[in-house]
């Protein structure tokens, strides 16, 4: 045992001294996607201005050492404070000093001592400090099995950095290096670890290609191309066919570390750039008068607020300014803001102290609103490999870490190759286990959709246990929630959530999982009920990955259901002045409105009343009946769909042959009255006849009436009297109260 111990700890050494005195920075793990690099330049281009206008900052940072169970190995307090001093002078070009945050915290563990990228979790898990650079030490390093002497994650990312005890101690600059990474500068020959830049030996695509900055010469890529005189003894040469002449001083390169020993102007400008505009909440210190500002949200729908927290020491006056909000300025310190409209919108504050200083932070486009309906659908989304839909038409990838996330692949099933959704568990690099990722669809229109049919085909397999050397692993799960987002601002909410040996359709594996058969797929199905108020719907599948094993999607198909139930209790309510009072229980949330229909004799019905979606209610004009004396009700929704009608009203001869003098309105006025009273009808051929009686049933008066008659009272005294008015017509008879004076 003695033995294999010396063996292993001669190794490690000599991987050290290999790395450190032979490829420099060659065994850089950072590395950066496409997307995150494109999301880094537009991190650094959403704010050109320095918000902090290059005030001195001193920024908190925490070492983390890893040792030996028995507490051997890791940094000592004296080489904490050596490389304090160290990053200070390489970064004070940029204004930025580090201070420690108290003692070194040591992590005594045997298994995170030797660090593979998967295992981050061992050594981060309750010992990261919020706000704080927290650099991790350890014996050795190695990303996806391979060897390295350091790793970070550009912005926006958690704030952890990843170094070898042996490739940061006697001068060496990886801390340095992963710190500019950390703070968005890239490799010298460009986004890549591997292969040569893209950038121009002249300098045209400067801005565009390698590193992004004209400061720095193209860079072929300087791993094993330096010899020991830091002279470039390559030979490569560009498109345009120039040789390279590369600057192997930069820290930033693949040169030997003893070699490198520099940033250039623009990379300090970047770095102050990175870390303001994509570290700028770290618990920094200054000297200077400023202000920082915080948001409840970044991202709201429209018709919500966001609240806003200004912070400065000393300020005793507060101006905002906010683009289309509401309001638009502000002498709050901590304001509310009401955004009305879609749009991504500017914030500026300015503060001043008690003796005058003054300071204004501007954010650009720091707060977006969305109206979930401006890019929603209607249409049925169908993902499958019969007939493949345009992905990124219908779905979103969103991916918090810029790690793995889902992505389409194909995939050789019984002899077929079909292109499936992926999520990679088995190579997963997460800072913490339980990293989550989403593929969402794009907003669903709910208007005349009752319910949504959710049905899914995929392939999982779980990480087998077991055992290698004297080392005991167990099985590792992964999950799976179908998240529903329905409300803005709100948190989505679990539809259905499987995991482990439940979501699994194979036996588990501790190799990579790639289906190859249709008999690897399983299925599950739901139905999600549209609710009142729910004027959208996005359905989200989370991927919840602890380093497990691969995760599949075969189809995909969310179904909407516009079907409308018939309204229920539809009832004659009872007779008004001049209309028919109807009602019925509304029993769908997605009607586009009501078809009420009249008939002379209940079979065939001709007349129809468009009424409003939510109506529970509707009059009938009486002079629109013709005669009609039979009405039923339906339910009308989208896409031609209707329910069935209600069982037929019908309204007796009796209350028509009333209302019929009612359908000739009539209007006695004034009342009071002094002499004249004047009695009209609606309907112009009107003949009757009137008496006026006391209140004790006298007949004080009477004669023939018509259209718009006039009788005169003056002969009668004070007091209450009726008028009575018979219509010839159709035999009724109507009484008015009045009060003669």
């Amino acid at each position: 045992m003695k033995k294999i111990f010396i063996v292993i700890t001669l190794l490690t050494l000599s991987q050290v001294f290999k790395i450190n005195n032979a490829l420099g920075q060659s065994n850089c793990g950072t590395t950066i996607s496409k997307e995150k690099a494109a999301l880094v330049e537009d991190l650094l281009k959403s704010n050109k201005r320095s918000s902090l206008q290059n005030v001195a900052v001193e920024i908190p940072i925490k070492f983390h050492s890893v040792r030996r169970n028995d507490g051997s190995g890791g940094l000592s307090e004296t080489e904490k404070d050596n490389l304090i001093d160290q990053i200070n002078a390489f970064y004070a070009n940029s204004s930025i000093s580090f201070f420690h945050e108290g003692d070194i915290n040591y992590i005594d563990n045997d298994d995170a001592y030797n660090l593979d990228s998967s295992s981050e979790g061992l050594v981060t898990s309750g010992n990261t400090v919020p706000k704080t650079i927290n650099v991790y030490f350890t014996g050795s390093l190695s990303s996806n099995g391979n060897p390295v002497c350091g790793y970070t994650r550009f912005p926006p990312s958690a704030d952890h950095i990843f170094v070898v005890y042996g490739c940061v101690l006697n001068g060496n600059s990886t801390l340095e290096h992963e710190l500019g990474h950390y703070f968005t500068l890239y490799h010298t020959h460009g986004t890549t670890n591997t292969g040569t830049t893209d950038e121009l030996v002249d300098g045209s695509n400067c801005q565009s290609a390698g590193d992004r900055l004209c400061d720095t010469p193209a860079d072929p890529n300087l791993s094993g191309v330096v010899n020991n005189d830091c002279v470039y003894i390559g030979t490569a040469r560009d498109a345009n066919d120039q040789t390279y002449n590369p600057d192997v001083s930069n820290i930033m390169s693949y040169s030997i570390d003893r070699c490198q020993d520099k940033f250039s102007p623009q990379q300090y400008q970047r770095i102050r750039a990175g870390f303001e505009n994509g570290r700028g909440y770290l618990n920094y210190r200054t000297e200077n008068f400023i202000a920082t500002m915080s948001l409840s949200q970044n991202e709201t729908c429209i018709n919500t607020d966001v609240d806003f927290t200004g912070n400065s020491f000393g300020a005793n006056e507060w101006y905002w300014e906010f683009e289309g909000g509401t309001p638009s300025t502000s002498s709050s310190q901590n304001p509310t803001v009401y955004y009305e409209n879609s749009g991504v919108f500017d914030v500026s504050l300015t503060v001043t102290s008690n003796a005058g200083e003054s300071f204004t932070l501007t954010r650009n486009n720091v707060v977006r609103v969305i109206n979930p309906l401006d890019n929603s659908t209607q249409e049925s989304i169908d993902f499958d490999d019969n007939a493949p839909i345009n992905f990124n038409e219908y779905f979103e990838v969103v991916n918090p870490d810029f790690s793995l996330t889902y992505e389409l692949v194909n995939v050789t099933l019984d002899g077929q190759v079909v292109e499936l959704i992926k999520m990679d568990n088995f190579n997963y690099v997460s800072e913490t286990p339980g990293i989550s990722d989403f593929l969402q669809t794009v907003y669903l229109d709910n208007t005349g959709v009752s319910s949504y049919q959710i049905d899914v085909e995929y392939a999982y397999t779980f990480k087998e246990g077991g055992l290698i050397g004297d080392v005991i692993f167990n099985p590792v799960y992964d999950s799976l929630n179908i998240l529903l987002e329905n409300q803005c601002g709100n948190t989505p909410i679990i539809l259905d959530k499987i995991g482990g040996e439940e979501l699994s359709t194979v036996p588990p594996s501790s190799e990579e999982f790639v289906p190859n058969s249709l008999d690897d797929f399983s299925s599950f199905s739901f139905n999600y009920e549209v609710g009142e108020d729910e004027s959208f719907a996005r359905i989200i599948f989370e991927n919840i990955s602890f380093n497990g094993n691969n995760f599949y999607i075969k189809d995909i198909a969310i179904t909407q259901d516009y079907s409308v139930e018939a309204p229920s209790n539809f009832r004659f309510v009872r007779v008004e002045s001049d209309s028919l009072l109807f009602r019925w229980v509304d029993n769908s949330n997605n009607e586009l409105g009501f078809v009420l229909e009249t008939s002379l004799d209940g079979e065939v019905f001709e007349n129809f009343y468009d009424i409003e979606s939510g109506m529970q209610e509707y009059k009938v004009a009486l002079n629109n009946l013709n005669q009609s004396k039979f009405f039923r009700i339906k339910a009308i929704g989208l896409n031609d769909n209707e329910s069935e009608y209600t069982s037929i009203v019908e309204i007796s001869n009796a209350v028509l042959s009333t209302q019929s003098v009612m359908g000739s309105r009539m209007t006695v006025y004034p009342n009071p009255v002094t002499s004249s009273l004047i009695i009209d009808s609606e309907v112009s051929d009107f003949q009757g006849s009137y008496k006026i009686i006391s209140m004790q049933g006298q007949t004080l008066m009477e004669g023939p009436v018509t259209v718009g008659s006039q009788v005169n009272l003056s002969t009668i005294g004070p007091g209450i009297i009726f008028v009575k008015i018979f219509n010839e017509k159709n035999q009724t008879l109507i009484t008015k109260k009045l009060i003669k004076l």
